[in-house]
């Protein structure tokens, strides 16, 4: 029975040997005409590409472990549907054969491997750009439709990318793409791009076809360090190319994504991590989320967002509403002091280079608006942006306890860039008012402000240093934290140094005017009025905001009868004003009086003014 057994193994192995014998021997006479085997690559890839394939090199037949040919220095001229593609050379093209579709004499591709492939594309304008809409539909369909292959594998390819803005490479490409009978396909590839490396996975089911147009369920994952992202949708193949479903795309640095982008932004807080997730639509060149949720560092927003690209500028357009919109990271850090001041943090830059790469159309609200010290509420305002040039118009401005409107246009085009505010809002707070730009705050109480201001510089310091325009302040009723009879008392033995100095009890007033004319950082009010009670207090001055320095003056009046004259001194003619000068934070305070003929005289009685009441 043994030697039964054996005597089968035998004679079965040598009818396997025989078998592949007579395969070898098949396949080898099939082939041996090298000329008819360039003839058939040739003639298979010009069925599929619509191209002519150019082999320069040896071509060299194996048969053992697998049945394959290789052909060396490959070329593929122009895609007569793709015209972006400029041509592919490929160092070493191998073909893999079934051994079964060799002996029925219909060789049939099972695997192609690309070794060493470059990819020539030159991208074109715009109209270029919608010519190829119809390309890649007809290149997609007949990929899926007249592929020689089952299996294509591309190791170490190139891609060689030029445009009307310079050329680049794409390097380290590998990919393995296979295909099944019904078409659907499995793609997994990676590729390294300005130093960074990104993979691709998708996959396909079986395409439905009607006439020209076809619709394709798939799935697709892309992913690096700087961005992942993952579709779960269709395809559909027709006039244009159109891909719907669901998108969740991720960034964990806008800032560092933008710069791989080729979009240059310095280091700086702010613009981290985004997320763009919900029901998208993609035909040609535009990418719209009719219902999506959004979150940039932390502010999150739902509505309709669309980017346009293949334009030199993107754009983007979009309806977003946010519960809370935080800019504290876009904004320098506060400052305690004057000598802190000096350290701190410079403010946003307002060249935005962002601008100098996008357009933007943005309706945008929220119902709270968060920025560091600014006390905001609710807020809606249209966001546009334009060849670097931008514009923010604010139908709804909730501002400290306040609420106006505003437009602010910055044009970053311009070197240094130009900057421009105009608002009128009512109800103000004044005293956070103030302080957000200043170190103190006299004043508080409800205030009116229509402001106009312009000018130039590449941050919020430098504007400020060389600001121009109007501003005018209007308020019913408020403090004034200034005794001014303890002033007065006190500067009578000398200079007063500080605010700490100047307060007591302060002086509540029922109404306050003060128009102000800005040329290059310095503020000049030539109308200030303060009515407190039966007295007015009037007053000019200047605000040197670069320098945070205050020269202003105050004229009292006499809330009481002054003692009997001295002899020669006419009282009517007497004049009496509290002079502050000197740093914001300390001024000096310095009482001074004089006769209607400008000569100075020692102060004789002081004005009363009524404390304070509850405000």
């Amino acid at each position: 029975m043994f030697n039964l057994s054996r005597t089968k193994i035998v004679i079965f192995a040598s009818l396997v040997v025989i078998a592949l014998g007579v395969t070898a021997l098949v396949a080898r006479s099939t082939f041996t005409d090298k000329d008819e085997l360039r003839a058939h690559l040739k003639a298979r890839f010009a069925a599929w590409t619509g191209s002519e394939l150019v082999i320069d090199g040896p071509t060299r037949i194996f048969i053992f472990p697998r049945t394959r040919v290789e052909v060396e220095n490959v070329k593929l001229s122009t895609l007569p549907y793709m015209s972006e593609l400029q041509g592919v050379e490929v160092k070493i093209l191998r073909a893999e054969f079934g051994v079964w579709s060799l002996l029925w004499g219909e060789p049939r591709i099972s695997r192609l491997i690309l070794f060493e492939p470059k990819f020539t594309i030159k991208r074109g304008d715009v109209t270029s750009a919608e010519t190829a809409k119809g390309e890649m539909r007809s290149l997609l369909l007949r990929a899926l439709r007249q592929a020689p292959f089952s299996r294509m594998t591309i190791e170490e390819g190139t891609m060689q990318i030029s445009g009307p803005e310079g050329s680049e490479a794409v390097s380290n490409v590998q990919a393995d793409l296979s295909l099944s009978q019904t078409g659907a396909a499995t793609l997994e590839g990676a590729f390294e791009w300005r130093g960074e490396t990104a993979s691709i996975n998708l996959q396909s089911e079986a395409p439905t076809i009607v006439a020209k147009s076809g619709r394709v369920p798939l799935s697709l994952t892309f992913g690096g360090n700087l961005i992942s992202a993952s579709i779960q949708g269709e395809a559909t193949l027709d006039k244009d190319i159109r891909l719907s479903g669901v998108l969740d795309l991720t960034l964990p640095n806008t800032r560092k994504f933008a710069n791989w982008m080729g979009i240059d932004i310095a280091e700086g807080t702010g613009l981290g991590a985004f997320n763009a997730a919900g029901d998208f639509n993609w035909v040609g060149q535009r990418v719209a989320f009719d219902n999506g949720t959004f979150v940039l560092d932390g502010n999150r927003a739902i509505g309709a967002l669309a980017v346009l690209y293949g334009h030199q500028r993107p754009e983007i357009e979009g309806t977003l509403a946010l519960q809370t919109l935080n800019l504290d990271q876009y904004l320098p850090q506060t400052v305690a002091d004057e000598e802190s001041a000096k350290t701190a943090t410079k403010s946003p830059d307002f060249t935005f280079p962002l601008m100098q790469h996008i357009d933007v159309d943005l309706r945008i609200s929220a119902t709270q608006f968060e920025a560091k010290s600014v006390e905001a509420g609710q807020t809606a305002l249209t966001l546009a942006i334009k060849s670097g040039a931008l514009s923010a118009d604010f139908s709804i401005l909730d501002l400290f306890e306040g609420r106006g409107n505003g437009r602010l246009e910055i044009d970053a085009a311009q070197a240094p860039p130009q900057l421009r505010l105009s608002a009128n809002l009512t109800g103000l707070a004044a005293k956070p008012s103030i302080e957000t730009f200043s170190i103190k705050s006299p004043i508080e109480g409800a205030m009116d402000v229509e402001v106009d201001l312009n000018g130039r510089g590449p941050t919020l310091e430098d504007w400020l240093d060389g600001v121009s325009g109007t501003l005018a302040i209007s308020m019913a009723a408020g403090i004034l934290e200034l005794d001014f009879d303890k002033v007065v008392a006190e500067t009578k033995k000398g200079d007063v140094r500080g605010w700490t100095a100047a307060q007591g009890s302060a002086t509540s007033f029922e109404q306050l005017e003060a128009n102000f004319a800005l040329e290059r950082g310095a503020a000049r009010s030539d109308k200030f009025m303060v009515q407190a009670g039966a007295s007015k207090i009037t007053g000019s001055g200047t605000i040197d905001i670069p320098t945070r320095q205050l020269d202003w003056r105050l004229r009292l009046p006499s809330g009481e009868e002054p003692p009997a004259p001295e002899p020669d001194q006419v009282v009517a003619d007497l004049t009496h004003s509290l002079h502050i000068q000197g740093s914001w934070s300390e001024p000096v305070f310095r009482l001074e009086q004089r006769r209607a003929d400008g000569e100075a005289v020692i102060e004789r009685h002081s004005a009363r003014f009524r404390p304070a009441r509850a405000f």
